[in-house]
């Protein structure tokens, strides 16, 4: 056991010191909120952007649902069949983690950091999603430097009903969705949800189909956290290699095939419920298996080498357990806890140099953690803290902390907020172990954010939010060819960005939304541009309902110029873009829903990647009947 274990346990058991700490905390701890995305608690200062089942509704998948936020960039080549990644206030896609009901779905095998692929997820069965943005590491511990994206799936209802969906569009996508939510006892509700789709031919050469079957049977009192889930998710997709060119300029016209198989399951459990506090366990497993053929990349002049063919199948596997205990009322609370993880990883492949040479590395680490988070309110103040010690194999301890406050005066409209934290990354098993660019001596990315902000909402319908942010990131791994291809910390790159949102009615039926953000980012060191970092974005919706059964809507989304990079072209700047989109939605009768909609809708030509074309006009049936 190394030195810092017996610190983490002696803080975890602190826990139990709570119960004498007076009246300030004698009241409900039941009422602490249940998923983890931005904090245990209320915390003051975590900007945290909700996604609801009608925001929801139009989407075929995650990637598509968040490209529309104006903090985020997705990156989706070709489609549904490219790489969702997530580019979160111009941070790197591994920078975010990805929770399903607040277990992790980033995989520290993946040649991709661990970033999670949003194209594999779909939006079926989801109540929420809740997109927080800001240092977490404090919370989440390893990875959340950026932010963290959770997707609450829904539960049961007091009421059964079986809910089924069908859609198709112009491109020869199909989709499917059936869904199941109710009672199973007094106090607890079940819903199972099953889901097919195919993005048909969104580019040349592109093919993606996924299957998901999720369950989760919670209590049906808010303020309860017990919970079981489990999903299996299958994805099966084709598309040109990354960095090759895309179907405009690879030499090599085969696709490479990509396969993934992943299974979940997680639960929490209430064990000790009082009117001063509650004690919650909670554990999760998850096994993900990949595959995937790749014809290489030819090499160009730019680039003589290319990218030799290959092969690979990898397998991760993490198990977490957590407990948590919460004590509080209304103007003090207090949660410790803590957490054990272990995880294993293994890659199994080759390159094709003429002669298969082997790509195969295994690894497998155990990470202790405990951490402490706090809030107080005292008239119009309000303040929160978190802070977080982690232990993994083979690194030393880190601690992460966050501080926050927040100003809203007693009969106010208006809400000012700052904030700042820490937040680090332990390197994945593949920067580690790769045997052609892992090093093993690789040390933990590190990152410190500040922002502020502020709030202004007189009514439900009326909102306008700024605020600003700086992100500095150390420390960052990077690919370096000379003197021999590896990976090293070198990098440090620095954010400067602005996001401001306004919500406003239009009369009785009609709405408005307008957004932007600025983000500026950059290596501190000069060079390269950093790739696929757009300045600008922009969004606008208008959505109108001239009657009861009827709703229209219309979105405009504005994406900067970026810099991306290829075999055959080196690094080029894709040009900026707009995308419309227009839907309807129509309810003939009660338990019928028919949405309507058109990706798109001025054929506008345009690249996620070099190569890449996004897809063209696209026009969508979808109609769900609740029985």
């Amino acid at each position: 056991m190394s030195p810092a274990h017996p610190l983490i346990f002696a803080l975890g058991a602190a826990a139990g010191l709570v119960l004498s700490a007076g009246p300030a905390f004698a009241q409900a701890a039941a009422q602490l909120p249940i998923i983890v995305t931005a904090s245990r608690l209320d915390a003051a200062s975590i900007a945290i952007t909700t996604l609801t089942p009608a925001d929801l509704a139009t989407s075929d998948s995650l990637a598509d649902a968040l490209a529309r936020l104006p903090e985020v960039y997705v990156q989706q080549p070709g489609g549904r069949s490219g790489f969702g990644a997530l580019f979160l206030r111009g941070a790197d896609p591994n920078f975010t983690t990805v929770l399903l009901d607040g277990i992790p779905l980033n995989n520290a095998t993946s040649s991709r950091g661990g970033a999670v692929n949003l194209s594999e997820l779909g939006t079926a069965g989801i109540a929420r999603v809740e997109i927080a943005a800001g240092p977490l590491s404090s919370v989440l511990g390893s990875g959340s430097l950026a932010g963290a994206v959770n997707l609450v799936v829904a539960g049961g209802t007091d009421v059964p009903r079986l809910t089924a969906t069908a859609g198709a569009g112009t491109r020869g996508d199909l989709g499917g969705v059936l869904g199941w939510r109710g009672p199973i006892s007094t106090g607890a509700g079940a819903a199972i949800t099953a889901e097919y789709a195919d993005d048909g031919e969104a580019s040349p050469g592109a093919a993606f189909e996924m299957v998901t079957l999720t369950a989760k049977v919670a209590s049906r009192d808010p303020a309860r956290p017990d919970r079981l889930l489990l999903r299996f998710n299958d994805v099966v997709s084709r598309q040109f290699p990354d960095n090759s060119g895309g179907p405009a300029f690879a030499t090599r016209r085969s696709t490479e095939r990509r396969t993934a198989r992943e299974w979940l399951a997680g639960g929490t459990l209430r064990l000790v419920e009082a009117d001063a506090l509650s004690l919650d366990a909670s554990a999760s497993w998850l096994d993900r298996r990949d595959t995937s053929n790749s014809p290489g990349v030819a090499g160009s002049a730019l680039d003589p080498f290319g990218v030799p063919a290959g092969e690979d199948v990898s397998r991760y596997r993490r198990a977490l357990g957590q407990l948590v205990l919460g004590v509080g009322g209304p103007a003090a609370r207090l949660v410790l806890g803590t957490e054990i993880g272990h995880e294993r990883g293994s890659s199994d492949g080759s390159l094709d140099f003429g002669f298969p040479v082997p790509t195969s590395f295994r690894a497998a680490r155990t990470s202790y953690a405990a951490f402490a988070e706090a809030a107080r309110s005292r008239g119009p103040f309000s303040v929160g803290a978190a802070a977080r010690l982690d232990a993994i194999d083979g690194f030393a301890p880190r601690l992460t902390g966050r501080l926050g406050a927040q100003l809203q005066p007693a009969e106010s409209d208006l809400a000012l907020s700052v904030g700042a934290g820490t937040s680090f990354k332990a390197p994945s098993f593949y920067a580690l172990g790769n045997p052609f660019v892992g090093n093993p001596a690789l040390r933990a990315e590190s990152g410190r954010s500040a922002e502020a902000g502020l709030v202004w909402s007189p009514s439900n319908r009326q909102r306008l939010a700024l605020s600003v942010f700086h992100n500095r990131y150390t420390d960052l791994i990077d690919f370096v060819a000379d003197p021999a291809p590896r990976l090293v910390n070198r990098a440090r790159v620095l954010t400067t960005g602005a996001v401001a949102s306004l919500a406003q009615p239009l009369g009785r039926t009609a709405d408005l939304s307008l957004s932007v953000q600025y983000a500026d980012t950059r290596d501190a060191a000069g060079g390269t541009p950093l790739l696929n970092r757009p300045a600008w974005r922009f969004g606008g919706a208008f959505s109108w309902r001239p009657h009861a059964t009827l709703a229209l809507s219309a979105r405009y989304d504005v994406t900067d110029t970026r810099f991306d990079a290829s075999v055959p072209t080196g690094v080029q700047a894709l040009d900026a873009y707009g995308l419309l989109a227009l839907s309807a939605e129509w309810q003939p009768h009660i338990g019928t829903r028919i949405i309507l909609t058109l990706d798109n809708a001025l054929d506008a030509d345009f690249a996620d990647a070099i190569g890449f074309p996004g897809p063209a006009r696209r026009g969508r049936i979808r109609i769900t009947r609740t029985f």
